[in-house]
């Protein structure tokens, strides 16, 4: 997932740390989503996107999230 975010020119990165830290770095750098792919995740083969500001999460497959990122909304 992350290779094929870079190559569609969309800026990420991995992290490893437990979801709550995750989130409230996010929040303190300005991150506008936080990509979630966790055991639940990787079983019905989608990524979760969670916009930080708003706190709303989306089931996505992959191309779905490239989309979604690019409109911003």
């Amino acid at each position: 997932v992350l290779s094929f975010l870079q190559q569609e020119g969309i800026r990420a990165q991995l992290e490893k740390k437990e979801l709550k830290e995750v989130l409230k770095e996010a929040v303190l750098e300005r991150v506008p989503y936080v990509i979630i792919l966790g055991d639940k995740e990787l079983k019905e083969g989608v990524v979760t996107l969670r916009n930080v500001e708003t706190r709303e999460s989306f089931a996505l497959s992959v191309p779905e999230l490239v989309e979604k990122i690019r409109l911003g909304n």
